[in-house]
């Protein structure tokens, strides 16, 4: 019910943004490594790394405002590091979110300083250690995630 309501919702707001008749748009596509921390899984630090990718529509506002949407997906999770002296289970958690983010950048030159929300919903994850490998029902996560954005762009030429 949850995925429907997401779905629904975006499509609306894109048809909004997209019957504007004064604005321009950009589309593009963005990729890159995600560096993420899981709140109680008794590991610290971001010691997993994932995937980053997807599409965006952007419109600017003026000069120096801009914003922007999106669909992406997200490769999320923990990883256990081994370290001398202690006991090392080779614990590692994946998920895997398509991520519908809603950013706000402000730009000064060459430099954007972006931040939004984002909402996501679990398509898939998986448990592993040293002796086993286990995929879970992703009744065991949470479906539904928000999530923070923040970040600075740097604009090397017009089209990077």
């Amino acid at each position: 019910m949850l995925r429907t309501i997401l779905i629904v919702a975006s499509l609306f707001i894109f048809s909004i943004i997209l019957n504007a008749q004064d604005r321009v748009f950009h589309a593009g596509l963005l990729g890159g490594i995600s560096a993420s921390q899981v709140d109680n899984d008794g590991l610290a630090n971001f010691n997993k790394l994932g995937i980053y990718a997807g599409g965006y529509i952007l419109t600017e506002f003026s000069d120096k405002w801009i914003g922007e949407i999106g669909m992406t997906y997200v490769m999320k999770g923990s990883k256990e590091p081994q370290r001398s002296g202690q006991t090392y289970n080779g614990y590692k958690m994946t998920l895997g979110y398509i991520e519908f983010p809603f950013i706000v950048k402000f730009r000064m030159h060459e430099w954007d300083i972006e931040f939004g929300l984002s909402g996501g919903i679990l398509i898939h994850s998986k448990e592993e250690n040293l002796w086993q490998e286990e995929a879970f029902s992703e009744a065991q996560f949470e479906t539904f995630e928000f999530a923070a954005i923040i970040g600075v762009n740097y604009s090397f030429d017009d089209k990077w």
